[in-house]
């Protein structure tokens, strides 16, 4: 039953901050704020954004990011709200799914996969639309496994994204002799099946059910043009199962 508090309207140009506000109000002031500078009458989807970067192990900014989202006037609730409202089709969260996130400024230790998949759990059913998860499910990484089979069973759409990995695993640029040797075998399995690394992995992604959008970057002519022919090319189901065999994916996924 949320709805904006009176008086909270949008704060002036010359006084504005960042902060990490993680309460109903917060949510509207920010979807205010955004179309304001944006200049367009509606948007699709707004996600909360690294509340798990903000609470629990990992605590950067604040704690207790995520239990102010939950609760009665938090950001899940004014989400809703918008969305009850018309104001926006789809609410979403935006979080970062690898083990190597971390809190590298305080050292409090290393991010957990429960952090989301206790959210997802804790958030009143039907609140949640979809998921945009970072970094943990490609090639090199799959620590967003279990995030990915919570969002499954809540039926929440997952978006995944640093489909070709990131800056702590890449397909590109492999650091260390334990990722190099990993993106190799899966370069020998593409060529064996006659397809490149970028389509196995971009197919990759899309592996799971409730996965509904898959995100990639571009930061080149070269790099457009290698992703738009990797699109093109068909990936052979069989090549998950060798896969499999070749120790390249966890037995205990299951695959169609």
């Amino acid at each position: 039953g949320w709805r904006p508090l009176a008086g909270s309207g949008v704060v002036p140009k010359t006084e504005r901050v960042i902060t990490d506000d993680f309460s109903a109000n917060g949510a509207f002031i920010s979807h205010t704020e955004s179309m304001e500078r944006l200049g367009i009458p509606k948007i699709d989807t707004l996600r909360m954004h690294d509340a798990d970067s903000c609470g629990g192990p990992g605590a950067m900014f604040f704690s207790g990011a995520i239990d102010q989202a939950l609760g009665p006037q938090g950001m899940l609730a004014g989400l809703r709200a918008l969305r009850d409202d018309g104001v926006i089709k789809r609410v979403s969260l935006g979080m970062n799914a690898h083990r190597g996130h971390r809190d590298s400024l305080e050292g409090k230790g290393s991010w957990s996969p429960s952090v989301i998949t206790d959210l997802i759990d804790a958030a009143p059913s039907g609140t949640i639309d979809s998921a945009l998860l970072a970094y943990g499910f490609n090639l090199l990484c799959h620590d967003a496994i279990e995030v990915i089979a919570a969002c499954q069973r809540a039926g929440v759409k997952v978006h995944v994204a640093g489909t070709f990995g990131g800056d702590l695993y890449s397909i590109f640029r492999p650091v260390g002799p334990d990722q190099k040797a990993k993106v190799a075998a899966w370069q020998s399995l593409a060529d064996d099946h006659g397809v490149s690394l970028s389509s196995v992995a971009i197919h990759f992604a899309f592996l799971p059910a409730c996965v509904e959008r898959v995100i990639f970057g571009m930061r080149s002519v070269e790099e457009v043009e290698r992703n738009v022919a990797a699109l093109k090319e068909e990936v052979p189901t069989e090549i998950w199962k060798e896969a499999q065999r070749r120790g390249l994916l966890p037995k205990e996924l299951r695959l169609q």
